[in-house]
């Protein structure tokens, strides 16, 4: 099993591609999924301006035995983090005033 992974951030992606040689008569049969896809993903190490986020195609597999599933590209959405240009600022001390009680508010009319 090959697999290599290419950033693209214009497109703000991780393409993982997994790849495998054809099966021959004196070899066993290689079959990997999403879940092989994501243990591969502790190899990569994520720059500091990005987050990884989820798969967009997790549906998918290599399997040697067959001619058309010898390699597979599973994607994974990077998430720019936001720098803080935010200046911390003091938030004003806010108090509220007490109502004074009408006294007159009570009275019945007569």
């Amino acid at each position: 099993m090959n697999f290599k992974f290419e950033e693209d951030f214009k497109e703000n992606l991780l393409k993982l591609t997994v790849s495998v040689d054809p099966k021959r008569y004196d070899l066993e049969r290689e079959f990997y999924g999403f879940k092989t896809a994501t243990k591969l993903l502790e190899n990569y190490e994520c720059p500091e301006t990005h987050v990884l986020g989820e798969c967009l195609n997790p549906v998918q597999a290599v399997d040697n035995e067959i001619p058309n599933e010898l390699t597979a590209t599973w994607c994974f959405h990077l998430t720019p983090k936001k720098a803080d240009n935010s200046k911390a600022t003091a938030k004003k001390a806010t108090t509220r005033k007490k109502k004074k009680a009408h006294e007159g508010s009570s009275e019945q009319k007569a």
